[in-house]
């Protein structure tokens, strides 16, 4: 019965933490120490622009 009850309790907080992800908009992409590309050509790989929302698990590498 505790392990049941034990599990129902971690699956709850699970839940709880994923909600608590929101999506933010991205205000400013600041680039320093650039010595063999342009910023644009950098900002044109990133997959995010300034303005759009993002998700800090959609930002990060695979």
């Amino acid at each position: 019965m505790k392990f049941r009850l034990i599990i129902i309790a971690f699956a709850v907080l699970c839940i709880f933490s994923l909600q608590a992800e929101e999506p933010f908009v991205v205000k400013d992409i600041r680039i320093e120490g650039l010595q063999k590309i342009s910023e644009g050509a950098l900002l044109n790989y990133l997959p995010i622009n300034i303005g759009e929302p993002s998700m800090r698990l959609k930002s990060r590498n695979p």
